[in-house]
């Protein structure tokens, strides 16, 4: 595992800025959240955890336990657990689609079917509607709830991203 370099930490921290921006977190929270998450990702994310997670096959643990912290954590802020999930999501997916993070990680591309889609409203939209056209509901795929990222529990976004995995499995 190698250190974390200068650079690296530096890295991180600007790709947190922009993976939790004020368009992806706009009206999830109290004021403060987007920087506090920020932070928060920047300071207590490990990323070689999550590289190991995704090469284990153990990133849905891993994910699962990140998103109950970052509640916790932002808990003054009105963070709820789809604004957290999102957040991670965005963060995570950004990690995974930069060429020095798979270096240093010993990750490649096709580590991203692990990754959960990051969900919004447009998103879940979409899901919703070529989950009806693909008729998924009779292959066993639970139409997933209407809802908003701030009321998103995790027992719909697990139907939400197995919707979108089964519509990606089925048109590519």
């Amino acid at each position: 595992m190698s250190k974390e370099t200068s650079y690296f930490k530096d890295h991180k921290r600007r790709l947190a800025k922009m993976s939790i921006s004020t368009s992806a977190f706009r009206r999830q929270g109290k004021q403060g959240l987007i920087r506090f998450t920020q932070n928060y990702i920047n300071e207590n994310i490990d990323l070689h955890a999550f590289g190991t997670a995704l090469r284990s096959g153990k990133y849905h643990n891993y994910l699962d336990k990140q998103t109950l912290l970052l509640v916790q954590a932002a808990k003054k802020y009105g963070c709820r657990w789809g604004t957290a999930r999102k957040g991670l999501n965005i963060f995570f997916r950004d990690v995974l689609y930069n060429s020095y993070f798979i270096k240093e990680l010993k990750l490649n591309l096709n580590h991203g079917w692990h990754l959960e889609i990051p969900l919004d409203s447009k998103t879940m939209c979409q899901i919703r509607r070529l989950h009806k056209s693909e008729n998924l509901k009779s292959r066993g795929f639970a139409t997933p709830q209407t809802t908003s990222i701030i009321a998103l529990a995790p027992e719909n976004s697990l139907k939400y991203q197995a919707a979108a995995t089964a519509i990606a499995k089925a048109k590519y």
